[in-house]
């Protein structure tokens, strides 16, 4: 039995506690979430292959960028009606793998850990829980592919290997995991994680916001569900579904690779913010609302939004404190106003550093690399710095 998790209140003179696990009703380990559901496609009363030609799985070929690989429209003759689970006998999964569990299951996707026929070594698979529904569903999600080849290897991303498409499901195979940091926080006995691992895994993070801000590449969804720990204890940061590119943004162009924003409008100005109607901000899911920046409420997205993300992320380790989704506590985390009592018994560096990237003013807020010069960061770095 878990010890109770308090509650953020910033208008009492304590932290109101309620009984532990404000997430008891989400799985321990939720697979990676696609970026936003269609209502169009929502809509439709027949299945993609009653109203779509066969060679459609052929139309929209992806370059492999960096390391791993992608197959299209790969038939596996399975006759069964049965959508909820692939078919042993027929499926790639099956004919390739030795299925060991399912460690993740939600509304868009469930997660196997699979032991390869082929080279004995251990994998994390997702698969899709329905067929793609229309052409737009299924570019979509194939878009967290792209996003994954886009990325180049780095110790601290999960990384991707390979991907296929069977009978209208899409397979994403990455690296085996040991856990996530959100089943560590909500199985922890303890209320708060000992500093000297909240350090470790800040360190980790880092490295992996600085290789993808390198590549001109924003994460937009840094929370602990989409971070995961190694089985030698190192954290990994994962779930690129909603990233997207800051590319050539001084150009009369911009390049986006997010489906967080498809089919909506963008511009864009000199000083790097990808700017997004206001259609972009009803897209944004609930669940993630307690980890993003307030400027991208108001359709501006910037690294300076990864950094806010991973700052509030670590705060939430840091204090043992469940975050909240909305309301007047949530725009007082956002202007940056916490009480010191919420940071009992933490070091006045980790202190500093939490609220440096927590600024409510984006364009104020500390870049990955100001972060990573800081002396109080270089002194604790576990591992020499990784350069991409």
């Amino acid at each position: 039995m878990t010890t109770p998790k308090p509650r953020l209140d910033l208008f009492n003179d304590s932290p109101r506690l309620v009984s532990k696990k404000c997430r008891t009703s989400t799985p321990t380990l939720r697979p990676p979430k696609p970026p936003m559901k269609s209502t169009k496609s929502s809509r439709r009363q027949r299945s993609y292959h009653e109203h779509h030609t066969p060679d459609f799985f052929s139309d929209a070929p992806f370059t492999n960028l960096h390391e791993g690989s992608f197959s299209f429209g790969l038939p596996s003759n399975n006759n069964s009606n049965n959508d909820d689970e692939p078919q042993n006998q027929y499926c790639r999964l099956f004919r390739q793998f030795d299925i060991i569990s399912k460690i993740g299951s939600g509304d868009f996707a469930d997660v196997y850990e699979a032991k390869s026929q082929v080279d004995g070594q251990y994998y994390a698979i997702k698969r899709t829980t329905k067929p793609f529904t229309s052409n737009s569903d299924r570019l979509r999600k194939l878009q967290e592919v792209r996003n994954h080849q886009l990325l180049p290897p780095h110790p601290n991303c999960v990384r991707y290997y390979d991907s296929w498409e069977e009978d209208g499901y899409l397979y994403i195979q990455t690296e085996l995991c040991k856990t996530s940091l959100n089943t560590i926080l909500e199985n922890s006995e303890e209320q708060r994680l000992p500093e000297r691992l909240i350090w470790n895994y800040l360190l980790d993070l880092l490295m992996a916001v600085k290789h993808l801000h390198d590549h001109d590449l924003i994460h937009m969804d840094i929370k602990p569900d989409n971070i995961f720990i190694s089985f030698d204890g190192v954290a990994k940061l994962g779930d690129f579904g909603l990233m997207c590119s800051c590319l050539d943004l001084n150009s009369s162009s911009l390049t986006s690779i997010s489906s967080f924003t498809h089919d909506l409008p963008t511009d864009h100005d000199d000083s790097g913010i990808i700017n997004r109607s206001d259609e972009s901000i009803d897209s944004i899911e609930e669940g993630d609302s307690k980890y993003l920046a307030s400027e991208t409420m108001q359709g501006k997205f910037t690294k300076a939004a990864d950094i806010f993300s991973l700052g509030i992320t670590i705060f939430e380790v840091a204090s043992g404190l469940e975050l909240p989704k909305h309301g007047k506590v949530y725009q007082k985390l956002r202007h940056n106003e916490i009480e010191d009592l919420y940071f009992n018994g933490l070091s006045a560096d980790l202190i500093k550093i939490i609220k440096m990237m927590m600024e409510e003013d984006y364009t104020k807020r500390p870049t990955i690399d100001d972060l990573l010069q800081l002396e109080m960061i270089r002194i604790k770095t576990r591992r020499p710095l990784i350069i991409s």
